[in-house]
């Protein structure tokens, strides 16, 4: 994430410019890329905490959020929530969607993916924030590498578990499904050094 101290990303916003710099970008507490992240500080109760993403043209449903978040601290926990707005300078009109995130001082040292989907929202908003819900005034967290995305149809399986039995020609990997009707997966592998697949990357084994 690339922004000036504590100034927010180009387009984004914070319901009350007037009363707080948080969030606000910052590169002291650590970040997934770049030289700057996203960062949380304190709670509703000394500040709004809400940063507001730019407005999505045709409205929030069918997307998908996807962050990295981090929780820098050796002594407090932190948490936020994801939600939106149907406006951007009243923080009343947030709405949470999905669970809120806990992220623990004992977590400090690496960042943590998450994703959020918006489908089927009421009204179809145009806003998406994230919002701190730390309970400790003294709580801090950073947010880096804010993606938003078209929901995909064919999602990710979940708990892939390390992979076991490796032999010459052979190897054994397990997964759980994410969603319903899913009985066919696409695996892709290759041998050092790794290349990440992309949407065009032919599958190694198709169909499993």
């Amino acid at each position: 994430m690339g922004a000036g101290s504590y100034k927010l990303p180009t387009c984004w916003s914070r319901p009350d410019e007037t009363s707080t710099s948080y969030p606000g970008a910052n590169s002291s507490y650590g970040h997934n890329s770049s030289s700057y992240s996203l960062y949380f500080y304190g709670t509703a109760t000394s500040t709004l905490q809400i940063a507001v993403l730019p407005e999505i043209e045709g409205g929030v449903n069918g997307k998908r959020l996807a962050l990295y978040a981090r929780n820098p601290s050796y002594y407090y926990n932190a948490s936020f929530v994801v939600g939106y707005m149907t406006d951007p300078t009243d923080a009343s009109t947030f709405t949470q969607v999905g669970d809120p995130i806990s992220l623990s001082s004992s977590t400090s040292y690496g960042s943590e993916h998450y994703e959020f989907d918006f489908d089927n929202i009421t009204g179809n908003p145009q806003y998406i924030a994230i919002k701190s819900t730390s309970t400790s005034s003294s709580s801090y967290f950073v947010i880096d590498d804010v993606e938003l995305k078209t929901i995909p149809t064919c999602f990710r399986p979940t708990m892939v578990t390390s992979v076991t039995d490796i032999a010459a020609t052979t190897a054994k990997v397990s997964w759980t499904p994410n969603g319903t009707n899913q009985d066919h997966w696409d695996v892709y592998y290759c041998t050092s050094p790794y290349t990440a697949p992309t949407a065009t990357t032919t599958p190694s084994v198709e169909k499993l």
